[in-house]
């Protein structure tokens, strides 16, 4: 056991194997970002449907980073959460809507956001 917990402890972890930024909101038409939280600067209400998050430290790039974010709601008030077009390395926009593809404002339930990348 100690050779193995010295070899696992003397390597350097790759970066792109590290989650950058997490967090959690709560309200429904305008949400607020939970504490706590990490790698999120603020969250702004873009319209009915639409989110966006801004990083507290910049990605390498649009492309060097992915986000997964899920929406908490009942059974009956199922959200999908897409990701936009509208992806820099400093923000994504994030847009949440019916299984029907009509944006819809968060239920009570919130959003969870995990970005991982370089």
């Amino acid at each position: 056991m100690k050779r193995l917990i010295g070899a696992v402890s003397s390597r350097a972890l790759d970066p792109k194997a590290m989650m950058r930024a997490w967090g959690n909101t709560s309200g429904s038409a305008s949400p607020t970002l939970d504490s706590p939280s990490f790698g999120i600067s603020s969250i702004t209400d873009g319209g009915v449907g639409l989110l966006d998050v801004t990083w507290s430290t910049a990605f390498g790039g649009a492309a060097t980073y992915a986000v997964v974010a899920i929406s908490q709601q009942t059974p009956a008030d199922v959200l999908n959460v897409y990701i936009t077009t509208t992806q820099t390395a400093t923000a994504v926009r994030l847009a949440i809507g019916t299984p029907a593809a009509t944006l819809a404002d968060l239920g009570a339930g919130g959003l969870h956001i995990m970005a991982v990348g370089i």
